[in-house]
């Protein structure tokens, strides 16, 4: 876990900033919890700075302490909050944290959206060139990105989340770190809004196998594509591209097993480990 604020001084302000608040008011971490949509633990994630902030959080804490009108909590996130995205996943995560429904398919890790912190560390920490200090904020952003399936203060998206079986076999981590992984894999799929299915081998070269990506449906607001790539990928609105690729996850959901079933590989491959 990343040491508290990471030398990181807006992280430390931000922090010290929402703990000074929530004392003002007498509130607990749960009390701040319950007003914001987060779990006490994570607002004391956030106070201790092992916890990314983006801009949808500082508007939570906002709405809670009742700053809007001078975005108190919101400017405050706006100075370091995005920073460990690329300028496309940026674009991507307005799109994802207003979905209705999310589409995600991946074929060589587990998704972004359910890694586990210590799963996540090892796959950040292979880019190149990259520092400890860069890995903690990337590290942290992961997480602070999750909060959007687990969110409390309105309806979550649901998340649709198809895995090729290889991601399943793939060691990009020392076994305890994938088993854990896995074990979280089975725990967050009875979630009521998260469904996790593999597309075993059988299924041979299918279309999924050509690149990862996640689709963002916002019923009211048109759909985002967001595909992954060596150069952080793109964010596409075209309606045509994004039926299609969603025409293409459909035709993966049918090449997949039933969630019990992938539930099932999914702790035995843990067992495994």
């Amino acid at each position: 876990m990343a040491a508290p604020f990471g030398d990181d001084p807006d992280r430390e302000h931000f922090a010290r900033l929402l703990r000074a608040m929530r004392e003002a008011k007498e509130w607990s971490r749960e009390e701040l919890g319950e007003r914001s949509g987060f779990a006490a633990d994570t607002i004391k994630a956030f106070e201790l700075g092992r916890r990314g902030v983006t801009v949808y959080h500082g508007q939570k804490f906002d709405a809670a302490f009742s700053t809007k009108d001078y975005q108190l909590f919101e400017k405050e996130a706006e100075r370091f909050g995005r920073d460990a995205y690329s300028a496309t996943m940026d674009a991507f995560l307005a799109a994802e944290s207003g979905a209705d429904e999310l589409y995600s398919f991946e074929h060589s890790i587990v998704p972004g959206l359910l890694q586990t912190e210590a799963y996540a560390r090892e796959v950040l920490s292979t880019w190149p060139n990259v520092t400890g200090e860069e890995v903690d904020r990337l590290v942290s952003a992961r997480m602070a990105r999750q909060d959007v399936i687990r969110r409390t203060d309105r309806r979550p998206p649901y998340l649709w989340a198809l895995i090729d079986e290889g991601v399943l076999h793939r060691p990009v981590a020392p076994a305890g770190v994938l088993r854990e992984q896995f074990a979280y894999l089975v725990e967050v799929s009875h979630l009521t809004n998260v469904s996790v299915s593999v597309v075993p081998y059988k299924a041979k070269g299918h279309t999924g196998l050509l690149g990862a990506f996640v689709i963002a449906e916002r019923r009211n607001d048109g759909s985002i594509l967001y595909k992954e790539d060596i150069a952080d990928g793109q964010v596409i609105d075209d309606p045509v591209v994004v039926a299609d690729v969603a025409l293409r996850f459909k035709s993966l959901q049918l090449e997949a097993l039933p969630n019990g079933d992938s539930r099932d590989l999914i702790a035995r491959m843990a067992e495994e480990l």
